[in-house]
């Protein structure tokens, strides 16, 4: 009888870590290639935008054409009558308000399609470092070559949050604002005071100007 020869169990959990870490690694990879199609799409949106925004830049030279010309001829024909003069002075008034109308709906569209593209990408940053965070939580091997370069990569993504204004919202022991945080659960266990945050389950986060990109998800003492 072959005695059959048995893996030490060191050996076997070692490898279940390693497939669990390559499995965390293709799942980093299809979200930075989410990422890149995300990118595509916003380049796209700004395309559009910049192409309303010429077209609304050529009807503002137009209007502008218009009432330099209403102007010339109001001076070079003098109206025959005080009725005629008044007719004159409303048009060129109205022409006047409908190009500043215009100009306000230009900075309009163009500030909202920053903010829109500007979020969009940030969101996906955010996606990212959650996808980092999770693995490097399931990670028990803090000395091998992936887990530091999983934490080299996820300070760089906090880097780049931060230099684009986000700040990261939701700590324990915060008061509970339901205009920054949203309660997934209670509990009357907690060391933290009444409506307080006992616990993160997911950071949230926010732009400078205080606009929300997404709630922090917290368990709230009671």
């Amino acid at each position: 009888m072959h005695s059959q020869r048995l893996e030490p169990f060191g050996n076997r959990q070692g490898h279940r870590m390693n497939d669990r870490l390559h499995r965390q690694l293709i799942t980093a990879l299809g979200t930075i290639d989410r990422l890149r199609d995300a990118l595509q799409d916003r380049e796209a949106a700004l395309h559009t935008a910049r192409t309303e925004l010429r077209r609304s830049r050529e009807d503002a030279a137009a209007a502008r054409q218009d009432a330099a010309e209403a102007r010339a001829a109001l001076g070079a024909h003098e109206p025959a009558d005080a009725e005629a003069l008044q007719d004159s002075r409303r048009k060129l008034h109205r022409l006047a308000a409908d190009l500043a109308n215009l100009r306000r709906r230009q900075d309009e569209e163009r500030d909202r399609a920053r903010t829109e593209a500007r979020a969009g990408l940030l969101r996906e940053f955010v996606e990212i470092l959650d996808g980092m965070e999770r693995a490097l939580a399931a990670s028990t091997d803090t000395e091998s070559v992936w887990h530091e370069g999983s934490v080299a990569l996820k300070r760089q993504l906090e880097q780049v949050l931060t230099r684009a204004g986000v700040s990261r919202l939701g700590d324990v022991g915060e008061w509970f604002d339901p205009r920054l945080h949203e309660a997934v659960g209670t509990t009357p266990h907690s060391a933290q005071p009444a409506d307080h945050i006992a616990a993160v389950v997911q950071a949230g986060y926010q732009f400078v100007d205080g606009s929300l990109i997404r709630p922090a998800r917290v368990v709230v003492s009671v």
